[in-house]
C-alpha cells in the first residue's frame, strides 16, 4: 500500500476512496496547507514520505528544479521524493482513485519521477 499527500488541487473525496482501498491518504485540508505554495506541498509530501498527488501541471517545473538546480549549484542531490502523480483536472473522484491504486500497485519506480496521466496512453514519466 502507498502513502499519498493531496494537494489543494486534487478533491479531497479521492482521499476517501484512497483509503477504502487500503493506502494512506491526507489532503492539504487535513494540514490546514490550502493556502500554500506548490514547493511547499511537495516539501511536505517529502518530508512526510507521502506521494505527491495533484492535477497542477506546475509540479513539473518543480520536478526539474528538484533534479538540476544541485548539480548547477555544484551541490549533492537534493533528497529523492517518494514521486508525483499528476492527475487528469476532469475525471471523476472515483477514476482518479482507481487510476492511482492501478499506478502504485504497478510497482513502477516513483522515487525522484514525476507521471503524468495522458489521455489514451496512461502515465507517463516526465521528463
Amino acid at each position: 500500500m502507498a502513502d499519498f499527500y493531496l494537494d489543494q488541487n486534487a478533491p479531497p473525496r479521492i482521499a476517501a476512496l484512497l483509503r477504502q482501498k487500503g493506502h494512506t491518504a491526507i489532503t492539504s485540508r487535513d494540514l490546514l496547507m490550502q493556502q500554500a505554495a506548490d514547493a511547499e506541498h511537495l516539501v511536505r509530501a517529502w518530508q512526510d514520505r507521502r506521494i505527491l498527488v495533484s492535477r497542477d501541471l506546475d509540479y513539473r517545473e518543480l520536478q526539474l528544479a528538484w533534479l538540476r538546480w544541485p548539480a548547477a549549484w555544484h551541490m549533492p542531490p537534493a533528497p529523492p521524493h517518494q514521486g508525483i502523480l499528476l492527475i487528469v483536472s476532469d475525471w471523476p473522484t472515483a477514476v482518479a482513485a482507481d487510476e492511482l491504486d492501478r499506478c502504485v500497485g504497478r510497482r513502477r519506480p516513483l522515487h525522484n519521477r514525476l507521471y503524468q496521466y495522458v489521455a489514451g496512453q496512461g502515465w507517463e514519466v516526465y521528463p
